[in-house]
C-alpha cells in the first residue's frame, strides 16, 4: 500500500474541491489514506461548508469498510449536522449512519435510517445517490437472511448503474453492487450463477486497482466455490481475501474472510490455526460488527468441544446463541420483518384489540425469531403459510372435507406459522447441528411438538376459550404425526391427527425438502413432490395428497427458494 499522500490545509475554492475529488478516486483503492486525507482537509479550518457533508460521507464510507463503525457514525452525524443544501448527499450519508448501525447490531433505527436514504434517493433524482441507496438496503436485507429480497433491490440498483455506464462514478459503482449481487446470489444457494458475476468482478477490480472491491469479490468467489463443493479452491480465495484485507486495514470483509478459514481450519483438523484468527478476528469483530461475532464464538465453541472442553464449548454456545438473538442474523431478520410490517409492538397493540386476551403479533413475532434460528434463510415460516393457503383452497373447491370452510381455513393460515414455536425450548446446538442427532438429542428436537401445544393450551387456560388457541395447539402439537400411525408425540394415526395438522404437515414437509438446512442441501420441486406422492397413506393423508397432486403446478410457481 502507498503511504498517505498528507493533503496541507487549502486556501484556495478550487484546490479544495480538487482535494475531495481526489478523495474519491482514493477511496476505492486505498481507504486508509483517504480517511486520512478527509482529517487533513478539515485539520486547517479552511474547507468551504458546502464541501464538508460530501468529504464527511467520503470519510464514512473509508471508515465503514475499515471496520471502524464508531468513526464511520461519528462522521456521518457531522456531515448531517452541517445541514446539506442538497437532499442527495443528505440520503447519502444516512446511508451511511444506517450501516454503521447495523454492524453494530442496532438492526431496527438502522432499518428505519436506511428507508429514510431511500425515500430521498428516490425523491432526488440523483442516479447516483440512489443506485447506492439501492446497494445499501440490499446488503442490509441480504446480511438479515433475507436474500430475494435483496436481490431485488440490488438488481435494481445494477440496473440503474448500467444505465449510466461508460462514465465515473457508475462505472466503479455498477462493480460494487455487481459484488453484493453476487453474495446475495449465494444466500439463495445459486453458487453456480454466482461465480460468473464474481469471476467478472474480481477481472475487472485487479484492472481497475479496486483494492476494496476486490477483496470481497474473492470473499464471495470463495463462498460460492463452498456451495458447489470446490473447498481447496474456496479456501484459496477466503486466504486471499484475507490477505488483501490485513494489507489494506479492511477490517469488515478481514472479519469475514477469517469465520470462513476458521470453519475450514476446524473442519480439517487443524485447531491450532483456527485458534489463531479466532484470537486475532473476535476482538475485531466484537468492536464493530455484531452478525460475525456470534458466528465466530459459535466456531470458537466448536474447537472448545474438539479439545474435549465440553464445559467453556456449552457456555460459548450459549452465549452464542444469546448473541444471535440480540445481534446476530436471526435479530437482523426480525428487524427487517419489522421494518416491512410494521414494529411488533404496534403490531400487538392492534392485534390485541381486536382479539381479547390472545397476542397473536407477540406470538407470531416469536415465531420468526423462532424460524430465523432454524436456517439460514429465515423464510420456512411464509414458504410453508403460502402452501397451505393452496392447499385449502383446492380443498375447499373439491368439497374434500365437508366441514371445512374458508373460516376454519383462515385460522389455520393465520396460526399455521407458530407450528414450530416449540422449538423456543430446543438448543441452538441441537437445531443447527451440522450432521444428524443421536438418540438423546433426537428426542430432544421431537420434543417441541409437545412444548408448542403446551404453549397455547396455557395461553388458553387464561382466556375463556378461544378457537385461535384450540387450532393453534393441534398444529403445534401433531403436525409430526404420521397417518400410519409412527410419528410423534403420540402416535396419532389417520383421521385422529386433527385436520390443521394434516395440512399443515405437508406444506411442512415440502419446504424443508426444498430449503438449506445445516444438514443438508435444498432439493428441486420434483424430488420433493415424489417424497410427498410416494408417501401418501404411510406419512400423509391420501385426500390431501391427491390435492397437492393437482395443485403442485401452483405451488412450485408460488415458492421461492
Amino acid at each position: 500500500m502507498a503511504e498517505k499522500d498528507s493533503v496541507p490545509p487549502l486556501a484556495g475554492k478550487e484546490d479544495h474541491e480538487d482535494a475531495v475529488g481526489r478523495l474519491r478516486q482514493l477511496l476505492r483503492a486505498e481507504p486508509q489514506a483517504a480517511l486520512a486525507r478527509a482529517s487533513d482537509l478539515f485539520a486547517g479550518g479552511l474547507l468551504p461548508t458546502r464541501l464538508i457533508p460530501e468529504t464527511c460521507a467520503l470519510a464514512g464510507y473509508a471508515a465503514l469498510n475499515l471496520g471502524d463503525q464508531v468513526l464511520a457514525e461519528s462522521w456521518s452525524r457531522r456531515g448531517l449536522e452541517a445541514k446539506p443544501e442538497g437532499i442527495a448527499i443528505r440520503g447519502r450519508l444516512l446511508a451511511n449512519l444506517g450501516i454503521s448501525l447495523y454492524q453494530r447490531g442496532a438492526f431496527g433505527e438502522a432499518n428505519r435510517i436506511l428507508g429514510r436514504a431511500l425515500g430521498l434517493a428516490r425523491k432526488a433524482g440523483d442516479p447516483e445517490s440512489l443506485v447506492r441507496a439501492l446497494a445499501n438496503v440490499g446488503i442490509a436485507r441480504s446480511e438479515s437472511g433475507r436474500n430475494e429480497e435483496a436481490l431485488a433491490y440490488l438488481g435494481e440498483a445494477l440496473a440503474r448503474a448500467e444505465e449510466q455506464g461508460g462514465e465515473e462514478p457508475f462505472d466503479s459503482l455498477s462493480l460494487q453492487v455487481r459484488s453484493n449481487l453476487g453474495m446475495a446470489l449465494i444466500g439463495c444457494g445459486r453458487g453456480a450463477e454466482a461465480l460468473g458475476e464474481i469471476d467478472a468482478t474480481i477481472e475487472q477490480s485487479r484492472g481497475s486497482g479496486d483494492s476494496l472491491t476486490l477483496c470481497f469479490a474473492l470473499f464471495e468467489k470463495g463462498a460460492a466455490l463452498d456451495i458447489v463443493g470446490n473447498r481447496q479452491e474456496a479456501e484459496e480465495a477466503f486466504f486471499d481475501s484475507l490477505g488483501l484485507a490485513t494489507l489494506f486495514g479492511l477490517n469488515m470483509l478481514g472479519v469475514r474472510s477469517a469465520a470462513a478459514l476458521v470453519r475450514h481450519n476446524v473442519d480439517a483438523g487443524d485447531l491450532e490455526s483456527a485458534e489463531a484468527l479466532l484470537e486475532q478476528w473476535l476482538p475485531v469483530a466484537a468492536s464493530g460488527d455484531s452478525l460475525r461475532y456470534a458466528e465466530l464464538l459459535r466456531l470458537r465453541g466448536r474447537v472448545l468441544a474438539l479439545r474435549g472442553r465440553w464445559q467453556e464449548a456449552f457456555y460459548e454456545s450459549e452465549r452464542a446463541g444469546r448473541m444471535e438473538l440480540s445481534g446476530g442474523t436471526s435479530a437482523a431478520a426480525a428487524a427487517a420483518l419489522s421494518r416491512e410490517h410494521g414494529s411488533l409492538k404496534r403490531r400487538a397493540r392492534v392485534l390485541s384489540e381486536r382479539i381479547e386476551g390472545w397476542s397473536e403479533a407477540v406470538m407470531r413475532s416469536l415465531a420468526y425469531l423462532i424460524d430465523a434460528r432454524d436456517g439460514p434463510t429465515g423464510d420456512h415460516m411464509e414458504r410453508s403459510t403460502t402452501i397451505v393457503g393452496i392447499l385449502g383452497e383446492l380443498l375447499i373447491a373439491r368439497s374434500t372435507f365437508a366441514t371445512f370452510g374458508r373460516v376454519q381455513l383462515g385460522r389455520i393460515v393465520r396460526l399455521s406459522p407458530l407450528h414450530d414455536v416449540g422449538k423456543v425450548a430446543v438448543p441452538d446446538a441441537i437445531l443447527r447441528k451440522p450432521g444428524p442427532l443421536d438418540r438423546d438429542e433426537r428426542l430432544q428436537m421431537q420434543r417441541h411438538a409437545l412444548v408448542g401445544r403446551e404453549v397455547f393450551l396455557d395461553a388458553a387456560l387464561s382466556t375463556r376459550f378461544d378457537p385461535l388457541a384450540a387450532t393453534a395447539a393441534e398444529i403445534a402439537g401433531s403436525h409430526h404425526e404420521r397417518w400410519d400411525g409412527r410419528g410423534y408425540p403420540e402416535g396419532l394415526a389417520g383421521s385422529g391427527i386433527p385436520l390443521s395438522a394434516r395440512i399443515v404437515a405437508i406444506a411442512d414437509v415440502y419446504d424443508a425438502i426444498r430449503s438449506d438446512r445445516p444438514y443438508k442441501s435444498r432439493k428441486s420441486h420434483a424430488e420433493a413432490a415424489d417424497y410427498i406422492l410416494a408417501n401418501a397413506g404411510s406419512h400423509f393423508d391420501p385426500s390431501i395428497v391427491e390435492i397437492f397432486a393437482a395443485g403442485q403446478a401452483r405451488i412450485a410457481a408460488a415458492y421461492v427458494p
